[in-house]
């Protein structure tokens, strides 16, 4: 599973993780792995991602 730092959306694999623990970024941030909260925060990342990609081409 990978996650991606809110702050800095550097991203992570955190396979080797225990869901409860929390992981330092580089930047300082602190994230705590959950499972179901983790696979939501990627899913929306990548999709906010995708969406100022395609204003960027689009100039909207």
């Amino acid at each position: 599973m990978a996650i991606i730092c809110p702050k800095c959306k550097h991203q992570y694999d955190v396979t080797l993780f225990q869901f409860g623990s929390v992981v330092e970024c580089d930047c300082g941030a602190r994230i705590k792995l959950d499972a179901r909260k983790g696979i939501v925060l990627e899913i929306q990342n990548i999709k906010n991602k995708e969406e100022d990609s395609e204003q960027s081409r689009t100039g909207k």
